[in-house]
């Protein structure tokens, strides 16, 4: 079987994903936040390749 670099990560396994959430903060006032984390690859399941 031959394996091809996952087009969606570029081989890495992983993916940026971005949460987007609002927290309430001390004086009440609300505030929107973003967060930005590594993931897993959804489309190689994380192996950087796929068949």
């Amino acid at each position: 079987m031959s394996h091809q670099i996952c087009p969606r990560c570029g081989g890495t396994g992983v993916t940026e994903k971005i949460r987007h959430t609002v927290e309430t903060e001390p004086d009440g006032t609300r505030q929107p936040k973003q967060e930005n984390y590594l993931s897993p690859c959804a489309h190689c399941g994380g192996k950087g390749h796929v068949n």
